[in-house]
């Protein structure tokens, strides 16, 4: 399914068609089950902003910023819902990084998750902070709307 993923996005259409159709009916329903947060707005965004600490880099907080896996987890399976987030420098200062994270959950099941993860977003935290400092506090907005402005 990765590869499909990967043709689509090289605007391969029909060399993806060709590998969908050759997928069981199972594995094609699960590769639109994967799409699907793609395609529909998150309810909720998360938005964290922080700092570089000197003579640390990105790929520093990034590594701190990775959550600790169980054995045999990957971080596609590490939240129990989908989630995607995106980490970016400001482009006049590096040292500037903002966390945008996506959640396809609804904020009263999103609220009562939080309290289960604690001891392992506290873990992630810790590491984080040795690395870079929060310079505002986590925010959690409520999506109303999505506008396309491009093709």
């Amino acid at each position: 399914m990765k590869t499909i993923k990967t043709l689509l996005q090289k605007r391969n259409i029909t060399e993806a068609l060709v590998k969908f159709r050759a997928l069981s009916e199972k594995e094609q329903e699960d590769f639109f089950r994967s799409l699907a947060p793609t395609l529909f707005p998150p309810p909720i965004i998360a938005v964290l902003h922080r700092k570089l600490k000197p003579g640390s880099t990105f790929d520093d907080f990034y590594k701190a910023w990775l959550p600790p896996l169980k054995e045999g987890q990957d971080l596609e399976h590490y939240e129990p819902f989908p989630a995607y987030v995106m980490n970016a420098i400001n482009k006049d200062d590096p040292s500037d990084i903002i966390s945008i994270g996506f959640t396809w959950k609804d904020l009263e099941s999103f609220e009562s998750y939080l309290p289960d993860q604690v001891t392992t977003e506290n873990q992630r935290h810790e590491t984080i902070e040795k690395v870079a400092h929060k310079t505002e506090p986590t925010k959690i907005y409520i999506v109303k709307c999505v506008t396309k402005l491009g093709s």
